[in-house]
């Protein structure tokens, strides 16, 4: 298969696994509360179990993805699939936490499948820019999930759609998965019992980048789970008006390939600062938004967000890429496990924080977990 085709199939799988399975509560979330309001009260939990479901498929995909990617194509298009399908159907709190838990298993298989899949398929010259084009298949979901929520569905008709559409974009990466035999010498390092110098080296050096994730995660997960809530409540965009929020938020994102950019020529740790520098703009942008009531501020910081968030994922591709080049989908595994645990724990805490202080304080919170993190890589010779 030809790199193009490959890099376009793979963006499509992660743009409907992340943008509309594991996304989708977020930018739907007024409209379920508006068509459900039985299930609103289950929102805070089902995005924190999304983002946990990713942690449990990515922890479970890592090892047998560096070997065989197909299954873990094959998984993230089912679960998706039965998760979007779960939604559609879902009338009471429990129900719904169920799906979106389901529905956050697909990313967690198709971000370390695709990861192998395309160093095996695609020359290391043009690697990097696939994997950093492959990445920002969420901000094209993003994109078309805004447009579906223009269509006037009802929301079960909604994520019936989605459904399909992530069933229909399993099948050319899953195929192009089998015909991607891993070489001898990655097999035959993947069967040793015990991990050599290099890689405990390389282990040591995920510890910052992990953390930095993690507080990254904690932050970005006001954006992913309250941001149309939020902006919705406070009347700054009305609610036939909030798809343009996500519709901003991938356009922004789609600029995500210029992390490889970024990082040749500053550096991975300098791209990762001025990345994380970004997100806190967003962030301290969001609050102007809500306070001023003024919509296009709140389109300029989905914007800037989107391309943030979608060239930070891409960086920590790259880091994790060259701490273990013999094992890049655990890696990344690694890294987005650790970025999913924060918005996993950062939806619970940000629901808190939410409900006893408001928008601003909430937002503000966010915005300086970003700070910290951009503040917790060192420079190596590396990056």
């Amino acid at each position: 298969m030809r790199p193009v085709v490959l890099a376009v199939a793979a963006t499509m799988l992660i743009a409907t696994t992340y943008g509309l399975a594991r996304f989708g509560v977020g930018l739907f979330g007024p409209r379920l509360a508006a068509e459900r309001p039985a299930v609103a009260g289950g929102f805070g939990l089902a995005a924190s179990a999304q983002f946990f479901a990713y942690c449990l498929a990515a922890v479970g995909a890592a090892g047998f993805c560096d070997r065989r990617p197909g299954p873990g194509v094959v998984l993230a298009g089912l679960t998706a699939t039965a998760g979007c399908v779960g939604i559609a159907l879902a009338r009471d709190p429990w129900l719904l936490v169920a799906a979106a838990f389901v529905a956050g298993l697909g990313a967690g298989f198709a971000s370390p499948a695709l990861v192998r899949l395309v160093d095996a398929r695609v020359a290391p010259p043009l690697a990097s820019l696939v994997q950093a084009t492959v990445n920002t298949g969420t901000a094209v979901g993003l994109v078309v999930a805004g447009l579906i929520g223009f269509a006037g569905w009802s929301i079960a008709l909604t994520w019936l759609v989605m459904a399909a559409l992530c069933t229909l974009s399993a099948l050319v990466p899953s195929r192009s998965a089998r015909l991607a035999s891993p070489s001898a010498g990655t097999v035959a390092a993947s069967g040793r019992t015990r991990p050599g110098p290099s890689e405990a080296g390389a282990a040591r050096a995920l510890l910052r980048p992990a953390s930095a994730a993690v507080l990254v995660g904690l932050g970005t997960a006001l954006v992913w789970s309250y941001g149309p809530l939020i902006l919705d409540g406070a009347g700054t965009v009305a609610s036939p008006d909030v798809a343009w929020l996500w519709i901003a938020l991938g356009l922004g994102g789609l600029l995500g390939p210029t992390a490889s950019l970024l990082a040749d020529g500053l550096g991975t740790t300098r791209a990762w600062r001025l990345l994380c520098g970004l997100l806190v703009v967003a962030l301290l942008t969001l609050i102007l938004a809500e306070q001023t009531g003024q919509a296009w501020w709140a389109y300029l910081a989905m914007a800037v967000f989107g391309f943030a968030y979608m060239s930070m994922s891409s960086t920590l591709i790259l880091i994790a890429r060259q701490s273990r080049p013999t094992g890049a989908a655990a890696a990344t595994s690694t890294l987005f496990v650790a970025l999913a645990l924060g918005q996993s724990v950062g939806s619970l805490g940000i629901q808190t924080l939410l409900d006893q202080t408001g928008p601003a304080l909430a937002t503000a919170v966010a915005a300086a977990c970003c700070a910290v993190a951009g503040c917790l890589l060192r420079r190596s010779r590396r990056s």
